[in-house]
């Protein structure tokens, strides 16, 4: 017998976010360079391990690898997923840009949208296509789905805001208070099979 995989469940709100993916797609490839180079500047930058050959000969060669690089400037930002939302937490960001491709889970993205909109008093979070893949190559990192940008990073800080909107309220759902969110589970086809096949019972 066949299994059927039970339903996702996914976060319920009457409240609608916009996250102004139009707008951000329009100049996503200049704002992903911009944070590229930015960060690029403060060391977060990996190098990566040049492979030992083996064998004799190459043992007794000198060594001509580089000095390790100094460690990123932490003071300035804040890379990868958990680091930012850690970040958040502490007052520490001011600024975060996330790959829109995180935002495809309906309830990832309404709890991003919830949790990003308490924080607006503090910091901005905005959603950019296209900033994974351009970030993790330049970075030379596995990816880099989040990035938040701490308050020496003014110069940063200072384009993000003037080239994007961050998330909000949808103008459609106005500025109706912010109500508790309600976890449900999608009945589907195997819900209602169910149901029909216990009313059948209960009937016979």
């Amino acid at each position: 017998m066949t299994k059927v995989k039970p339903p996702k469940p996914y976060l319920k709100s009457s409240q609608k976010f916009d996250w102004h993916l139009e707008q951000s797609a329009e100049s996503s490839e200049s704002i992903a360079k911009k944070l590229a180079e930015f960060l690029e500047s403060k060391g977060f930058k990996r190098r990566r391990a040049l492979r030992q050959r083996k064998g004799c000969e190459d043992a007794e060669k000198p060594s001509t690898s580089e000095p390790p690089k100094s460690p990123p400037l932490h003071e300035f930002a804040s890379v990868g997923l958990r680091s930012v939302l850690r970040g958040m937490e502490a007052r520490e960001l001011k600024a975060v840009v996330i790959d829109s491709s995180i935002l495809k889970s309906s309830a990832l993205a309404t709890s991003l949208a919830f949790y990003a909109n308490g924080c607006r008093s503090f910091c901005d979070v905005y959603a950019v296509p296209g900033v994974d893949t351009f970030l993790a190559k330049a970075l030379q990192m596995k990816n880099v789905t989040a990035v938040g940008f701490k308050e020496p990073s003014e110069e940063v800080i200072a384009f993000l805001k003037a080239n994007l909107s961050p998330v909000g309220l949808s103008q459609e759902g106005g500025e109706r208070r912010l109500v508790a969110l309600e976890m449900s589970t999608p009945i589907g086809k195997v819900g209602k099979n169910k149901k029909r096949n216990r009313s059948e019972r209960s009937s016979t």
